[in-house]
């Protein structure tokens, strides 16, 4: 029996992968702008999310409500999954925009260099979802951004 696998939510890429990511894998989605990173990170999660797998996406370039519109574009009834508890954000985004978006599936931290509360966040989610799951899938959107304003000194 082979090793059990995350689906990407495209079915050429699982073939290619042969059935997919290995739990516990760490994949990083690289290419030039707009050829689709975002929506293969869409599939993955909305992929998990109607077997009953929950995501936790990590959001530094654009708000929660943002990419809920974006997902409403491949499941209009995204919604549904928040309701269950499946579905939660780390807004890293939000408060240094001065945005106003309150959610219940979302926990909002400073600024994207609040590493800390990003930490204590993504525990006290994962937390969460292991009462669910013994698993979950995790999309931080994009990488870039946190990249871009990190200090290696503080790391």
């Amino acid at each position: 029996m082979g090793e059990e696998k995350a689906k990407t939510g495209h079915s050429r890429l699982d073939d290619l992968l042969f059935g997919g990511f290995p739990f516990g894998t760490n994949a990083l989605i690289v290419g030039e702008p707009f050829i689709g990173k975002e929506t293969l990170a869409n599939l993955f999660v909305l992929e998990g999310l109607e077997k009953d797998i929950p995501a936790l996406i990590l959001t530094t370039e654009c708000s929660p409500v943002d990419i809920i519109k974006e997902l409403k574009y491949i499941d209009e009834d995204i919604e549904k999954y928040s309701e269950k508890g499946l579905l939660k954000f780390i807004d890293a985004y939000s408060k240094s925009m001065a945005l106003d978006e309150e959610r219940d599936d979302t926990i909002v931290v400073e600024n994207l260099t609040d590493y800390e509360g990003i930490y204590k966040a993504i525990e006290e989610v994962s937390k969460n979802f292991s009462e669910k799951s013994n698993y979950f899938k995790m999309v931080v959107r994009p990488i870039s951004t946190l990249l871009t304003y990190s200090d290696p000194s503080t790391t």
